[in-house]
Order: structure tokens, then C-alpha cells, then sequence
């Protein structure tokens, strides 16, 4: 999704030449650096389930699950219960977690079981309203972390200029404007 890659774009540009990256990603496609299009890469990508990474995991490397929807289950249970699963992989090979994300208001109880269990994993929540609902359902620690989003480059484009115009021009006339997500 748009929302997505904003987020993976912030995040790659907050660590730039910090460390060594690897997306993981559970398709052959599409992939996130066709998708990014990065000259020169700034990241490495693997795809493949994400069981096939569970064994690659050393003690210096660090987990970072960036998404909206990564472990809540909005976008289906599977893809979900495999990033937790992922995510036992790596705090069992002692590698730091971190999970940046949103919460909905009645994730599945299987999820929640097995992240109560995960008392070591960092839990950044996108908003207030997914804080407390990760909160009362998990019992966990958590903290609230804007979308990775707002660390991402701005980058004028024509059709950025085309829009702003656009809705300046109706502003000026008068008309109501109505953003939908």
C-alpha cells in the first residue's frame, strides 16, 4: 500500500548508512525494491515465505516489522500468525524486535496469546486510538510512535504542484473538499 511505502521509505531513510539492510518479503512480487526503484540500493531484499528466514538470525541483527496491518490480522490471519512466528524465530535467537504498527479493536485471540507471550519485543503503535486498543488486549507495554512516514524526503514533483493548485483554486471558489482514505 501508499501508506506502506511511506512508512519503509522514512524508516530506510532514518537508517541510511546506519547498518546493513535486509527487507524480508513473504512474495517474489511485487517487490519492495522495484517498487522503491532506490539509485543506488539502500537496502537488500529476500523473498520467500518467512519461514525459510527463521533459522538466519544472529544475535547482532535486529527485527524491525513496519506496517499498518503487520500483526493484527486486518489483512488475513496467515500473514499475520507468520510475522509473530517470525518474530519467535528471532527473540529466540536473542534478536531485538521491534514492531511498528496499528491495532484494531478485536484482533483475534490466537494473536493475542502468542503476543502476551513476547514480553521482550518493543511495541510502537501509529496512533492513540491502536495504543489503547493494544493495550487492553494484550496487557503489553507499548509506545506511541507517528508513521515512519514523516522521516521521508520531500520531493516536489510536477503533479505534486498540479494538485496543490487544483485544490487551492477550488478553495479560493468556495467548494468543499472532501479527503477520503
Amino acid at each position: 500500500s501508499k501508506g506502506d511505502e511511506g512508512m519503509l521509505r522514512g524508516c530506510l531513510n532514518v537508517l541510511m548508512g546506519a547498518t546493513d539492510i535486509i527487507v524480508l518479503n513473504s512474495e517474489h512480487f511485487p517487490l519492495w525494491s522495484d517498487t522503491l526503484d532506490e539509485k543506488p540500493r539502500l537496502f537488500k531484499e529476500q523473498a520467500g515465505p518467512f519461514s525459510e528466514f527463521h533459522d538466519a538470525f544472529t544475535r547482532n541483527d535486529i527485527l524491525i516489522l513496519l506496517g499498518a496491518d503487520v500483526i493484527d490480522g486486518t489483512c488475513g490471519l496467515e500473514p499475520s500468525r507468520q510475522r509473530v512466528d517470525l518474530m519467535k524465530a528471532a527473540l529466540a535467537a536473542e534478536v531485538k524486535v521491534h514492531v511498528f504498527c496499528s491495532f484494531r479493536s478485536n484482533v483475534d485471540p490466537t494473536i493475542v496469546v502468542q503476543l502476551k507471550q513476547m514480553q521482550r519485543v518493543n511495541f510502537y503503535l501509529r496512533d492513540l486510538h491502536s495504543l489503547n486498543r493494544f493495550k487492553d488486549q494484550t496487557r503489553l507495554e507499548a509506545e506511541y510512535f507517528p508513521d515512519f512516514f514523516i522521516f521521508c524526503e520531500k520531493k516536489e514533483t510536477s503533479l505534486c504542484r498540479s494538485v496543490r493548485q487544483t485544490l487551492t483554486e477550488a478553495k479560493i471558489a468556495g467548494k468543499t473538499l472532501v479527503g477520503l482514505n
